[in-house]
Order: C-alpha cells, then sequence, then structure tokens
C-alpha cells in the first residue's frame, strides 16, 4: 500500500515573547474557530513578562485509498508501536536589515525600492542567519537558536555592533513533547541597533520610516521545517515540508481579524490553484466545498457564484462575526461595523441565518466595498469613503487613486455573501448550531484543521507590511498545494530569481517590529471627515478595561462606558519597543448580556 507522510500545519505561527523563562510557552491555536488560549490563562508570567507563543507540528501519515487517492490514516508519534524515530530540522533566519525597504506595493505591481542600510557593503553581515537545529525524541530541549550551537559555527550570521558586541544572539529555540512532535519557540521580542548613536524609531524625513530603520534589528523569523519518520525495520521516509512564522504578540487573541491570512490563502485556492488529484481530503467536509468553489472560480472573471450554496454557519457567519468582534478594539467602528445588523444575539443571528429575509444580506452587502474583479452587488448604500470595512489596504500610500487603498473582503468572501444576499445559502438547523461567538463543533485534531487554525489567527490585510506576513506570501507560484509552500519555489519578488530561503517572508516587514507596530493606529488624517483602522483584531487601537459594565452587547456608542486607548502612556516608538510587554491583551468574558471583550494584564 502506498503510502506517505506530511507535515501540518503547513504553516505554523509562533509569537515571541519576553519570558526568561521559555518552559512558559503556550501552544498556538490548533482548532479553527478558536484563538490563541494559554494554560494556564495567563498571556503573561508571574515577573509580568510575555509568554511565547509557540508552534507545534505533527505529521500524519496518508495512504492510497486504492483509488489512487491518499487519505489521512493516522498521526505518527513515538507512541505509535512501529515508529523507531521522528527527526525534525528547523531553519530559521532574519533577514529585515539586509533587503529592500517596504514602500507598500514596491517589487510587487511596481519596482523595488531602494536596499535597507543601503551604505554596508557586506550585505550578508545584516543578516541573522544561525543555521538549522535539529532535534528527534520525546520532551527534548536544548536546540537553541543561539551563536556557535548549530553544525557550522563558522557559517552563522550575528551582526554586531561597532565595539563587537553581538545586537541579537537569540532567535528562539526547538523543543519536542511528550509524543515526539517538534514544539517551535521563537525569539523574545528584542529590537537592538549595530550603530553606536542609532536614529530614533520612525523618525527619517520619510514617508515609509515607520517600517524602515536602517542599523536597527529585531528577532521576529521564518524558516522551513522538515522531518523523516523511521519505522522500525526500515530506513527513515521524508515527510512533506511545512514553514514557520516567528511574529509579534496577537495582542486581541479572542477578537477576530476581518480578513485572516487564511481567508487570502483560500481566496488563492479557490481561484487560481489546480487542486490535488490525490488527496482525497478534497472529496470530503470541509475541503469539499474549497473544491466545489474552485470548479466554478478558478480562472474565471469576474469573481461570482451561480450554482455553488455557502454554509450559513461556516462560511457566512464568521465574516459577520469577526466584523462585529472589532468593535470591541476600534472606537470608530461602533455604529459602522454593526450598523449591518451583525450581532451576536439570537433574534438577529436567527434573522441573519434565515433565507427568507435575504433582504438583510442585500442590506449588509450594499455597504461593501467590493473586491477587484468583481461586481459590485447592486447599487452602494453609502459612499465610497464610508463602505465596509473600515480599514486601510495595501495600497494606502496611494490614497486615494489606488483603489486598494482601502481593504475589501477576498473576492471570494464577497461571492459568498452575495449568494447569501440571494438567499441561496444552506441555513443552520437553528441559532444553537452555530453559537453566538465562535463554533460549537466538536473539537478534533485534523491535518486541514490544523493548518486553518494557524492561519486564521493571522492578518490578511492591509499588507502595509502586516503583521506576521506581508504580500510575498500571497503569491500562487510559491506553493504546490493549497496552503503549503513549496520550498524550491523562486521568489516572486520583483527582480528576483533564487529560491526562497529562511527568513524570505518576515524580511519584508518593519524593522524592528515596535516601530510599525506602534505607528499604526487607527487614523482619522488620510480621509477626511473618516476614521479607519489598521489591525485593531491584533494590535487594539481602543479598550475597555477590565470591571467595565454594559448594558447591552455588542456597545452602542451611546450606551458603553468609555474606552481608552491601548498604548496609553507610550508616547514614542522608541518607547513602545522598551515596553511593548507591559501592555494589556484583550480576552473575552462572559456577562449578563452577553459575551463581552476587556483588556487584563496591563502593567502600570
Amino acid at each position: 500500500m502506498r503510502t506517505r507522510y506530511r507535515i501540518h500545519p503547513a504553516i505554523g505561527v509562533a509569537r515571541v515573547g519576553d519570558a526568561d523563562d521559555r518552559g512558559q510557552f503556550f501552544i498556538g491555536p490548533e482548532y479553527p474557530g478558536v484563538g490563541a488560549e494559554p494554560d494556564p490563562p495567563r498571556f503573561k508570567t508571574d515577573a509580568h513578562q510575555v509568554r511565547p507563543q509557540a508552534a507545534r507540528f505533527r505529521i500524519f501519515e496518508y495512504r492510497d485509498g486504492g483509488d489512487g487517492k491518499f487519505v489521512p490514516v493516522r498521526e505518527m508519534t513515538l507512541d505509535e508501536p512501529d515508529v523507531a524515530a521522528i527527526q525534525w530540522t528547523v531553519h530559521l533566519a532574519n533577514r529585515k536589515a539586509s533587503f529592500h525597504r517596504f514602500e507598500g506595493l514596491a517589487g510587487e505591481s511596481r519596482p523595488p525600492g531602494a536596499l535597507r542600510n543601503a551604505t554596508v557593503a557586506d550585505r550578508a553581515s545584516l543578516e541573522i542567519d544561525p543555521g538549522a537545529r535539529t532535534i528527534a525524541g520525546r520532551k527534548q530541549t536544548g536546540a537553541t537558536f543561539t551563536p556557535g550551537t548549530s553544525a557550522s559555527p563558522a557559517g552563522e550570521r550575528w551582526p554586531r555592533d561597532p565595539s563587537g558586541r553581538l545586537a541579537i544572539d537569540y532567535l528562539g529555540e526547538l523543543r519536542t513533547d511528550e509524543s515526539g512532535r517538534l514544539v517551535v519557540i521563537g525569539g523574545k521580542g528584542r529590537a537592538a541597533s549595530i550603530a553606536p548613536n542609532p536614529r530614533s524609531l520612525g523618525s527619517a524625513d520619510d514617508t515609509y520610516a515607520f517600517a524602515n530603520n536602517d542599523s536597527w534589528l529585531d528577532d521576529v523569523s521564518d524558516g522551513p521545517v522538515t522531518a523523516t519518520v523511521t519505522l522500525r525495520g526500515a530506513a527513515p521516509v521524508a515527510a512533506d515540508g511545512a514553514w514557520v512564522l516567528v511574529g509579534p504578540p496577537d495582542f486581541a487573541p479572542a477578537v477576530g481579524n476581518v480578513v485572516t491570512l487564511y481567508d487570502v490563502l483560500y481566496d488563492m485556492a479557490a481561484r487560481t490553484l489546480a487542486l490535488p488529484a490525490d488527496d482525497a481530503r478534497f472529496d470530503r467536509p470541509p475541503l469539499d466545498r474549497l473544491k466545489r468553489l474552485n470548479a466554478e472560480l478558478r480562472g474565471r472573471s469576474p469573481v461570482e457564484l451561480k450554482q455553488y450554496r455557502p454554509s450559513f454557519a461556516d462560511e457566512i457567519w464568521p465574516i459577520l462575526r469577526r466584523a462585529s468582534e472589532n468593535v470591541w478594539v476600534f472606537r470608530a467602528l461602533q455604529g459602522q461595523h454593526t450598523s449591518a445588523g451583525a450581532t451576536p444575539d439570537r433574534a438577529t443571528l436567527a434573522k441573519l441565518a434565515d433565507p427568507a429575509s435575504a433582504w438583510l444580506g442585500q442590506y449588509v452587502l450594499s455597504f461593501l466595498r467590493p473586491p477587484a474583479g468583481t461586481t459590485p452587488a447592486g447599487t452602494p448604500a453609502v459612499p465610497a469613503t464610508k463602505q465596509m470595512p473600515k480599514l486601510f489596504g495595501d495600497g494606502y500610500d496611494h490614497l486615494p487613486s489606488d483603489p486598494r487603498a482601502l481593504l475589501t473582503l477576498t473576492p471570494t468572501q464577497y461571492a459568498l455573501l452575495r449568494r447569501w444576499s440571494e438567499g441561496a445559502f444552506d441555513p443552520p438547523p437553528s441559532p444553537d448550531a452555530i453559537g453566538f461567538v465562535g463554533t460549537n463543533a466538536p473539537r478534533a485534531i485534523t491535518p486541514e484543521g490544523l493548518d486553518q487554525a494557524a492561519l486564521e489567527n493571522c492578518v490578511g490585510g492591509a499588507f502595509y507590511p502586516g503583521i506576521e506576513v506581508s504580500w510575498q506570501i500571497r503569491a500562487p507560484s510559491l506553493y504546490s498545494e493549497p496552503f503549503r509552500l513549496d520550498p524550491s519555489a523562486r521568489s516572486a519578488y520583483s527582480g528576483e530569481t533564487q529560491a526562497i530561503a529562511p527568513g524570505h517572508f518576515t524580511r519584508q516587514m518593519s524593522v524592528p517590529w515596535q516601530s510599525d507596530f506602534y505607528d499604526c493606529s487607527g487614523d482619522s488624517d488620510s480621509v477626511p471627515g473618516e476614521a479607519y483602522g489598521w489591525w485593531p483584531a491584533q494590535r487594539p487601537d481602543d479598550v475597555y478595561r477590565e470591571g467595565a459594565t454594559f448594558s447591552e452587547t455588542p456597545p452602542a456608542a451611546d450606551k458603553a462606558p468609555p474606552m481608552t486607548r491601548w498604548s496609553r502612556g507610550v508616547p514614542t516608538a522608541d518607547d513602545f519597543a522598551r515596553l511593548w510587554s507591559r501592555m494589556g491583551f484583550v480576552v473575552r468574558r462572559d456577562s449578563a448580556t452577553g459575551a463581552i471583550f476587556v483588556e487584563t494584564e496591563r502593567d502600570s
């Protein structure tokens, strides 16, 4: 019988934390519809340091079911009696300081910007590349990305300041759990400069100073994950590889992004990728829906659905729910994202889920900004500057001429909502079947669930540059199949022909990450009279403090306690680079009026 092994999640996500005790990490989301859930349920240690979010990787065995299609049949762990060994290898790197400056869509739709640190001739001296690390066995530790600990210490790259001091000396470490699964822990959230007198963050006289700070470094990273499985009496067999992204913390893990990274890659798979014909998962839920979407949408324009019937519980409500949740982290959305009735109460949910109330869907759609490649559904209810989402887009630096300056849903999301507005969707048996704030589906570890859980807790726009990763991630040529990067793929960045390498995806991000993270708060200057946000579900703009009480949820602007700025008391980006771990996390609490989202664990 033919077998193959595959690592899941295909793209895993870790997040930095400054906890000195690296054993204080928690595992990132592994179930769809669920945000980060630390155990114990705290995001900080007793010493008030942020716990790092680790990415856990698993290997699944796929078998040919006799029809030429591979079916996942079991997870391969050291608990399986026929498994003799599992060996993991990860290569993390940070190439931000040697890459091109971030200048919006430069490098994708127009020529790249100039190089960061352009006067440094030795480009490799700007890169943090400690080489690969390997680990195997149960409950193993000690595989750290620190100087001199690789198989070839002379080949490691660790930038130094003029005195010879290492600017960054730790990118993370590898561990295994009790069954031999891989655990990747990222950096400590450090920002450092290799200049003796560095310029203050974001202080250059430059439109893009928020993202390009010469001489500065940080310790986020990314890179490939590979593994071999050895059965008793057999030779090692390589598994299909994965990739890990190490990004900043998610300070509002209970709140979903309006557009997630999973949405972006799902849209890519639906409209541009050829689905693998030998993977039986696409013949059964939930990926059978992607297969039907792909059959109707791939290579076609405009992006419209005529036969497909979306599931309200799985495909419509998550979009409305996440838009509604964002009112808890950006006050400008109150009366905006909730004005279309997307509120998590039983009566409204029953109406939204009823095909006989299709007019509600038409009403919601009339407020949405149509994505490129779609035909607007009816007459817009409001002018373009008031359309939803109330978030900036990839082309922000070309406001108002660039249609990408303001965020839209993905074309596939918009097409699904359009079918909902036509009453052509599958309703749930009752509102209780989908729950109010998340899914009530039983939790089970599955390959496709791991892929989704990791990606749906990441930002899918605006990629300006983003939080975890920027627009390079959406190039179809980089994928071997939906959600899985091809490690031999050639870079899709303008002018490059080399294969993607460790550090490929984080190199485009702000350097250091704290500079952009601080700068990109909600903004009312760019569009007169209108307030737009960036990523309030990851980097909150406004918050309710723990202990706030509400007469109704979600909070109407005139019936809620006052909100306060999340970044209060931190006047500059330099201050944020020092104090980021003292910021609060927004978590969900249950109250008499329903679920509320409040700030906790903030250090005064």
